[in-house]
């Protein structure tokens, strides 16, 4: 009994060593990994597919189909986690090895579309873009309109197409694949609710804020029955709840809601996760907007110190909380600082301007001409 147990327990102990570990070993932390990572726990998940790899790794080749997928999971996960260099990385191995399955194998594909959000992390749109499309394209052309994986890459593709001069031709996909997911899937299933929740930022960024509220309540209130108030994906679209009041003009409504997703999302997330960030940057535009000048800048302060150390100085979503903390500085009084803030943030963004802007990077696209103010 001991000895059918051994490989088990290999799968929880990360000091077990053993020479024998098994399949069904794998199988179960890659089941376990998986759960955990639609649990909304991607710390945990990272570890188990971590002590997956470091059990298989003298076992199993690199091409392996396991050590694939050993792989792809923890990419995943470290994606969820804020550590986008490191999953890029792993992406990228992975998608250079599922090449040798050929252009029309759906794992390639996947792996693919996987390359292609650390690719728009960096800025590379079009190149994210080209793999995105070339393998929606062939999914269409193989399993059809309909099929799950198509819709998924239809998904992956509408992402990308959300920089500003595509936000119409996303919107359409994403209301074509919300009707196509809704009969194929079912209006509960993750990837309808993902595509819902693509559509409402659509919405939002063509200028229809009432119609992205309304879509984003219904999929927050969806998460919330399937994954609970506290899984990332809640907190996601409750930090875009806070936007869209904000849009609307309900700044203390948007206060009260991106308040109370910051405190869940430090206890959740931790405090310098991306999605952490973005809330308190949302925070802050609702603060200054109430005139609440001084809090604003405390927060956009900290946001910018966390943005810098987590991203880089010249990331776009650094440079938007940059920009809105020296406009805080000017509202109380600190004119120089706010000056030679805005034209540090101006150089970085005139050097990386010729990048999508994503996100919070929008409205760095009027620093030029907030710089005439301090003239």
């Amino acid at each position: 009994m001991a000895t059918d147990a051994a490989p088990w327990l290999a799968a929880v102990d990360a000091k077990k060593e053993l020479s024998g570990v098994t399949d069904d070993v794998t199988w179960l932390l890659l089941t376990a990994g998986g759960y955990l990572l639609r649990c909304g726990d991607p710390r945990t998940a990272r570890q188990v597919f971590e002590r997956a790899h470091q059990l298989n790794k003298a076992r199993l080749n690199p091409d392996d189909p396991e050590m694939l997928g050993i792989a792809t999971g923890l990419a995943v996960a470290l994606n969820l986690l804020g550590e986008h260099e490191r999953a890029g990385q792993i992406t990228g191995d992975i998608f250079a090895r599922r090449r040798s399955l050929g252009e029309d194998s759906p794992l390639m594909w996947r792996a693919a579309t996987d390359f292609a959000v650390y690719l728009r992390s960096l800025g590379k749109h079009d190149e994210a873009r080209r793999l995105n499309q070339d393998a929606y394209n062939r999914s269409r052309r193989i399993r059809g309109d309909d099929d799950e994986l198509t819709l998924a890459l239809a998904n992956g593709l509408a992402v990308n197409l959300s920089a500003p001069g595509e936000r119409e031709r996303a919107r359409r996909l994403n209301e074509d694949t919300l009707r196509r997911s809704r009969r194929t899937l079912g209006e509960n299933h993750w990837d309808t609710i993902g595509t819902a929740n693509n559509l409402a930022n659509d919405l939002r960024g063509l200028g229809d804020y009432q119609s992205a509220l309304d879509l984003d309540q219904d999929t927050h209130d969806r998460y919330c029955r399937a994954l609970g108030v506290d899984h990332p994906d809640t907190l996601g679209t409750a930090g875009n709840l806070g936007l869209d009041l904000q849009l609307l003009g309900d700044h203390a409504g948007a206060r009260q809601q991106n308040q109370d997703v910051l405190t869940r999302s430090r206890r959740v997330l931790g405090e310098d996760h991306p999605q952490t960030l973005r809330t308190a940057h949302h925070l802050a535009l609702a603060l200054a907007a109430l005139g609440e000048h001084a809090d604003a800048r405390q927060l956009n302060q900290d946001t910018l110190d966390r943005r810098r150390r987590v991203m880089r100085h010249d990331h776009p979503d650094t440079l938007a909380t940059a920009h809105n903390l020296a406009l805080d500085l000017t509202a109380t009084g600190q004119r120089r600082q706010a000056r030679d803030l805005q034209r540090d943030t101006a150089t970085r963004f005139i050097a990386v301007q010729g990048a999508d802007l994503p996100g919070d990077a929008r409205p760095v696209a009027q620093l030029t001409t907030d710089l005439c103010a301090f003239r």
